[in-house]
């Protein structure tokens, strides 16, 4: 199948490039609260569960695709020396490093099922789990202004 753009994007902003892996991160993670809302219950971590049910295993597959995604998110705004104070304080966190981590264990084979990447930063339970919706929504507050004062092609509207 082959797609045919109405407009060049080649134009546009690095910065509206950047938007497009946030959200696909913001969709993982909508889906994760979505599934796991009666589970977490409002108040992570995770209760003791049976890791073979199929709805666990859904639940962990849209959390470590948003973790993953939010990671890419991250790699980008640091190639593009974004700055903001609520995401840059974030960004200090040694969660990055952990989310790092877990994103390569997400995205690259594993022999072990509860590989050390994966464990690391979901041990810490809902300190990660919190910080990791907190910078979503700071990220989402930072494109929501940068879109409104800017045209896709990083020009002042």
């Amino acid at each position: 199948m082959r797609v045919k753009f109405s407009v060049d994007p080649n134009g546009w902003s690095p910065v509206v490039s950047l938007y497009r892996y946030f959200t696909w991160s913001e969709t993982m993670r909508v889906k994760f609260h979505e599934l796991a809302s009666d589970l977490l219950e409002g108040k992570p971590p995770v209760p003791e569960v049976e890791w073979q049910d199929p709805t666990i295993q859904e639940i962990f597959a849209y959390m470590s695709f948003w973790y993953g995604a939010l990671y890419v998110v991250i790699e980008g705004w640091k190639q593009l020396r974004l700055k903001d104070g609520p995401v840059e304080l974030l960004l200090s966190f040694t969660n990055v490093d952990l989310l790092k981590r877990y994103r390569n264990g997400t995205f690259h084979f594993q022999r072990h099922y509860f590989d050390s990447r994966l464990v690391a930063f979901v041990e810490l339970g809902a300190d990660n789990y919190v910080w990791a919706d907190v910078l979503s929504d700071k990220l989402g507050d930072y494109f929501d202004r940068w879109h409104a004062a800017h045209t896709p092609d990083g020009g002042l509207k």
